[in-house]
């Protein structure tokens, strides 16, 4: 039975020095992997918008690690030294762990799942 949640997933992006956002492909797999997850678990009222991001990250989940490594913000980092990060991200369930938002800002204090399966937790960290 689908819990009576309501559930957000922002795909983030990132503001530009100039105040500019930038919108972040890698940011709107990530939410996509989460509402496919979703989804896979039964939740049928998701919207259309939500549902195309889901189907996006499934576009791209079979070779995953090619689309980071080759997006805009994936060239980006490995040029300037950050390929650990990439290829971290290309890790999917691969923590158990997830940041806990407070007042409004992400936090050091981690909090560990208790539910045997954290897939739900997913994030693609950058």
């Amino acid at each position: 039975m689908q819990p009576e949640l309501r559930v957000a997933v922002i795909a983030a992006g990132e503001r530009w020095p100039e105040g500019n956002l930038r919108p972040a492909v890698e940011d709107q797999w990530g939410a996509g992997s989460v509402l496919q997850l979703l989804r896979a678990d039964g939740w049928s009222a998701i919207s259309p918008e939500a549902n195309t991001v889901a189907d996006t990250f499934c576009a791209v989940a079979r070779d995953l690690a090619t689309a980071l490594y080759d997006c805009a913000r994936g060239r980006e980092l490995i040029s300037i030294g950050y390929v650990d990060d990439v290829e971290t991200a290309t890790q999917l369930d691969s923590s158990s762990v997830v940041p806990r938002l407070q007042h409004g800002a992400f936090t050091s204090t981690l909090y560990r799942c208790g539910i045997p399966d954290c897939r739900i937790l997913r994030l693609l960290v950058w």
